[in-house]
């Protein structure tokens, strides 16, 4: 009920309707699920090496906006990168 694409392929419209939720205590979890994501960090490191050799492949025929988005996700990834690395470290040691 609460992703569109499975209103759609149920063919259920909610405009103009009235929705009861059996179980609303439920509703929180089934949200937050829906908006989030479990990345291991091999995952993480992997989109980075991706990343990094599609951008040195492709880099002279980008326009500006792109190389600054690339640039800026290569960024995020390293520092994710950097973030769990500090993490599993102080795990570790603690």
């Amino acid at each position: 009920m609460l992703q569109s694409t499975s209103r759609e392929s149920l063919g259920i419209q909610l405009k103009d309707n009235v929705v009861i939720f059996d179980e609303a205590h439920n509703i929180n979890d089934a949200v937050a699920s829906i908006h989030s994501v479990s990345l291991d960090e091999k995952s993480i490191e992997r989109a980075h090496s991706q990343l990094t050799r599609y951008f040195q492949k492709y880099q002279t025929r980008l326009k500006g906006s792109n190389v600054t988005y690339i640039k800026q996700l290569l960024l995020l990834l390293q520092k994710l990168i950097s973030f769990l690395h500090q993490s599993l470290d102080s795990k570790s040691s603690g």
